[in-house]
């Protein structure tokens, strides 16, 4: 039997909510029985009482529903609440009933410096008790094994997929331009205040938080729900890119790509458009195996690559994206990385 624990996320305007939803469907969809456990979110004292009152009887419930010798799904990080809870009931599945746990990573915040003590322990912790971990890439295998973990209990995603309710327009227009979708918070996306300086291309930016510069070549177009967005955007190329610079990604986010699949990449892939991305970045081998975009070391040398563009070129690069974005929005990657994590723990 299998079963994943699906901790609410909220619906939030970005991929801290997208990502985590379509992966507990496609779940699903290859036989990941969902145990859903609420959100307790409320920062005041009774109500943060009361949730982990609440979280402890989740995890109770959860325990006896596992049957002996199942698999369990976690994602992770782990949402916040309910710590000590959670710890027990890990420990108790794995040891007394022999549930055999599959953790699929989105995140490693140490690499983001985000609370980097607590995480570091925390994936210690987590990477522990799986018998199976889905991690981005090589590159963050590579990470996790220098770390401690095993090679044999490692499968790679190779890319997150993205599930689009409603299909995108499918244009074979191309107009020299960039689209930055994503949470554009000046911590995390700084190159953003030289953005004007990279020249030639227009820039459309999609997201929260944005409040830098704006003229008749750079439109801030707000905010769009994970699902709706796709359908806005039909042309010019998505751009992967973090950190302070517009020379370079550098900074906590900008060398965390050199680790992480980035889930806007799927977003652009899922919209049909093709993208530019840091050419030392983790996911660019994946980029160029499948030929759906431009690897770059600056964003001046991308504004020269894409007004250099011949239109055949650029049709050649669509029609490539439009392959990969059948499997990506049909969760091909998600199922199959978990389909071999399964195999793999009833191998002997």
């Amino acid at each position: 039997m299998k079963y994943q624990i699906f901790e609410e996320v909220g619906t939030e305007r970005n991929a801290g909510s997208k990502a985590p939803l379509d992966v507990m469907n496609f779940a699903e969809e290859v036989g990941f029985k969902r145990l859903t456990f609420f959100k307790w979110g409320d920062r005041k004292l009774s109500k943060r009482i009361s949730g982990q009152i609440c979280r402890f009887f989740e995890y109770c419930i959860c325990f006896f529903r596992l049957r002996r010798k199942s698999i369990l799904l976690m994602q992770f990080p782990y949402v916040r609440g309910g710590r000590p809870w959670r710890k027990l009931f890990l420990e108790a599945a794995t040891k007394i009933k022999g549930i055999k746990v599959i953790t699929l990573i989105h995140d490693l915040n140490e690499l983001r410096n985000i609370d980097a003590e607590y995480q570091s322990k925390l994936v210690r912790y987590s990477m522990g008790i799986s018998s199976m971990v889905v991690v981005h890439n090589k590159k963050m295998a590579e990470y996790l094994f220098n770390n401690g973990l095993p090679m044999e209990k490692m499968v790679c995603l190779d890319v997150f997929d993205y599930a689009t309710p409603l299909l995108p327009k499918q244009e074979f227009s191309f107009e020299r331009s960039l689209i930055i979708a994503g949470n554009l918070a000046s911590n995390k996306c700084g190159y953003l205040r030289d953005i004007d300086k990279i020249g030639g291309v227009s820039i459309s930016l999609y997201g929260t938080n944005y409040d830098g510069i704006q003229n008749e070549h750079i439109k801030y177009h707000g905010g769009f729900s994970p699902d709706g967005l796709p359908t806005m955007i039909s042309s010019g190329f998505g751009l992967v890119w973090d950190g302070d610079s517009i020379s370079t990604c550098e900074g906590c986010f900008g060398t965390y790509l050199k680790y992480n699949n980035p889930h806007k990449f799927s977003l652009y892939i899922a919209a049909g458009i093709p993208v530019v991305a840091w050419k030392e970045s983790a996911i660019a081998e994946f980029i160029e195996k499948n030929r759906v975009g431009i690897l770059v070391s600056s964003l001046k040398e991308a504004a020269e690559r894409i007004m250099a563009m011949e239109d055949d070129e650029y049709a050649h690069l669509k029609l490539n994206v439009l392959e990969l974005a059948e499997k990506i929005r049909s969760g091909f990657y998600t199922k199959k990385a978990l389909e071999e994590a399964c195999e793999r723990i009833k191998m002997p």
